[in-house]
C-alpha cells in the first residue's frame, strides 16, 4: 500500500530529519564539511527517488518518491520558511561589538562583491552563452551569494582565527539581500521584457537597503520592550521566534522593502540589547534554541535543494559544462578583485583593519554557494512568464556552479586553512598566550607557598613493606597520616 498525502509529507520530513542526525557524526568522522556532505546526500537520495518512480519494483515506495521529487512546497514558501530563519540566527549570534570595526570590509565583501560578481559573471557568460544580457545578469545575481555554513563549519573544527570566522559571517549576513535584491530587479526584466535604467535601480537598492534596516532595528527594539514588560521566559522566547517572520513579511509584502536586511537588522538589535534586558538564564536557553532551530532549518533547506539537483541537470549537454567552467572562472576572479584589490584600499585609507594575506586566499577559495543559489535557480524554472530555454539554461548552470564550489572547493577548504596555518595563533597572540601562562604560573606558584606556610603534614613512622599489607590492615594505618593547622611556621619546617 503506497503512502500519499500528508502522511508521505510528514514522512519525509521525518526519515530526512533521521538522515540529518546521522551525517553530523559521519561528517566529522570524515572530517568532511556538514553541508557538503548534505548536498552529497540530498543528490543521491533525488536520484533514488527518480529511480523508484521509474521502476516498478518500488511501487510500495512511489508514493514517498513522488513526495520527494515533487515535495509541495514552491521556491517562493522555500524561501518564506527557512530564510529569515537562517538569516536571524546568524545575526543573533554574532558579536556586533567586534563586527563594528569590520563594518567596511563586511560591507564591501557583501555588496560591492556581490555587484560585480553579478556583472562580472554575466558579462563572461555574454559571448558564450546565446543568451540576452539581462539573462546572464539574472544568471550572475543567482550565483553571487555565498552560503557561509560550510566555511563556518570548518573554521570552528579547526580551531580557526575568530576574526577570519567573524568576517565570513558578518559578509553572509547581507549578501543573501544584496543577491535577492538584484535578482528581484532583474526578474522582471526579463518576465516582462522592461528595459533597465541603471540609475533608477541603484536609487530603488539604496533606498530598500537603508529603508529595511530601520524596519529591522525599530521591530528589534519593540520586541524587546514586550520582552521586559512580560517578565514571563516562555513568552520571551516565543516573542523571539515570531519576529524574524513578522518582520521579514512585513518588510518584503507590505513595505516593499528587503525582508533579509530587515531580519538582520532585528537579529543584531537583539544580539546588542538582548543581554541586558534578558534574564541570563533565558537568554542562555533562547539562543540554545535559535542553535537548535538553524540546524534543522539549514539542513533540511540544503537537503531539500540538493534533491532537487538530478531534476534541474535534466538534458544537460557538454557545452553547458564549458558554461558553467566559465562562470566559475568569472566568479572566482571578481571576488579576488575585491579581496585582493579593494581590502587594501580600505586598510589604507583606515576604514578597516588590515587583513593578512593567508585571510585573503581562504576568504577567495571559500565562496562557497549553497541553498539559496540553488532556491533562486528553483524560482525562474518554476516561472511560467520565463521562456523554457531561458529557465533550463539558468538551471542547469546555477546548479553546475553550486556543485563545483561544494565538491571542489568545499573539499580542499580544510587542508588550504591548514596549509596557512590559520589555525595557528599569531607570534603576537603566541607571545601574550605564554606570557598570561607565565602570569598563572606564578600566582599558582606564590599561593603554594602561603599555603605550605599555614599548614604542616605531620607523618609517623612509615611501614617497612604496605604492598604486603592487606585491606583490613592498611585501613587500620590510615589514621596515621593527619593534617594539623600550624599558621606560625613556614614551608621550610615542614617534616
Amino acid at each position: 500500500m503506497a503512502v500519499t498525502g500528508l502522511a508521505a509529507i510528514l514522512l519525509v520530513i521525518a526519515l530526512l530529519l533521521v538522515v540529518v542526525s546521522a551525517v553530523q557524526p559521519i561528517a566529522r568522522k570524515l572530517e568532511l564539511s556538514e553541508t557538503v556532505l548534505l548536498a552529497i546526500v540530498g543528490i543521491i537520495i533525488g536520484s533514488l527517488a527518480d529511480f523508484a518512480l521509474r521502476t516498478s519494483y518500488a511501487s510500495a515506495l512511489s508514493g514517498i518518491a513522488e513526495t520527494l521529487l515533487d515535495f509541495p512546497i514552491s521556491s517562493e514558501s522555500f524561501l518564506l520558511i527557512f530564510l529569515p530563519v537562517l538569516v536571524f540566527q546568524g545575526a543573533l549570534a554574532i558579536d556586533v561589538r567586534r563586527l563594528a570595526h569590520e563594518a567596511a570590509t563586511v560591507l564591501l565583501l557583501a555588496v560591492v562583491a556581490v555587484a560585480l560578481s553579478t556583472a562580472l559573471i554575466g558579462f563572461a557568460l555574454f559571448p558564450f552563452a546565446g543568451m540576452p544580457l539581462v539573462v546572464c545578469l539574472l544568471l550572475g545575481s543567482i550565483v553571487a551569494t555565498t552560503d557561509p555554513s560550510a566555511v563556518a563549519g570548518i573554521f570552528r573544527d579547526i580551531g580557526a582565527s575568530t576574526r577570519l570566522t567573524r568576517l565570513v559571517e558578518g559578509e553572509a549576513l547581507l549578501n543573501d539581500a544584496a543577491a535577492i535584491s538584484i535578482f528581484s530587479i532583474l526578474l522582471p526584466s526579463v518576465t516582462l521584457h522592461r528595459a533597465i535604467h541603471p540609475g533608477d535601480a541603484v536609487i530603488s537598492f539604496v533606498v530598500s537597503f537603508a529603508s529595511a534596516l530601520v524596519v529591522g532595528v525599530v521591530c528589534g527594539r519593540l520586541t524587546l520592550v514586550m520582552m521586559s514588560a512580560i517578565g514571563s521566559s516562555a513568552a520571551e522566547i516565543t516573542l523571539s521566534v515570531a519576529l524574524p517572520y513578522v518582520v521579514y513579511i512585513l518588510s518584503d509584502e507590505f513595505l516593499g522593502v528587503s525582508g533579509v536586511v530587515a531580519t538582520a537588522a532585528a537579529g543584531l538589535t537583539l544580539s546588542v540589547y538582548g543581554p541586558s534586558t534578558v534574564r541570563p538564564q533565558t537568554w542562555l536557553f533562547l539562543n540554545q534554541l535559535w542553535q537548535q532551530l538553524v540546524f534543522w532549518a539549514g539542513s533540511l533547506v540544503f537537503v531539500l535543494a540538493s534533491m532537487l539537483v538530478p531534476h534541474l541537470l535534466v538534458g544537460m549537454t557538454r557545452w553547458d559544462w564549458v558554461l558553467i567552467l566559465i562562470a566559475s572562472v568569472a566568479g572566482l576572479t571578481a571576488r579576488a578583485a575585491v579581496v585582493f584589490g579593494m581590502l587594501p584600499l580600505l586598510a589604507w585609507s583606515r576604514l578597516s583593519p588590515p587583513v593578512p594575506t593567508p585571510f585573503k586566499v581562504t576568504m577567495v577559495w571559500g565562496g562557497l554557494r549553497g541553498a539559496i543559489t540553488l532556491a533562486l535557480a528553483l524560482a525562474v524554472t518554476e516561472n511560467e512568464h520565463v521562456a523554457t530555454p531561458i529557465a533550463h539554461f539558468v538551471g542547469i548552470i546555477a546548479t553546475g556552479f553550486v556543485l563545483i564550489t561544494l565538491l571542489v572547493n568545499g573539499t580542499t577548504l580544510r587542508s588550504l586553512v591548514l596549509f596557512l596555518k590559520l589555525d595557528q595563533l599569531s607570534p603576537i597572540d603566541e607571545a601574550m598566550r605564554h606570557q598570561v601562562l607565565g602570569i598563572g604560573l606564578g600566582n599558582v606558584r606564590e599561593r603554594a607557598k602561603k599555603l605550605g606556610g599555614s599548614w604542616v603534614l605531620v607523618r609517623m613512622p612509615r611501614a617497612r613493606s604496605l604492598s604486603r599489607l592487606n585491606a583490613e590492615q592498611w585501613r587500620n594505618r590510615l589514621p596515621t597520616c593527619s593534617i594539623r593547622p600550624c599558621p606560625i611556621r613556614s614551608a621550610s619546617t615542614w617534616r
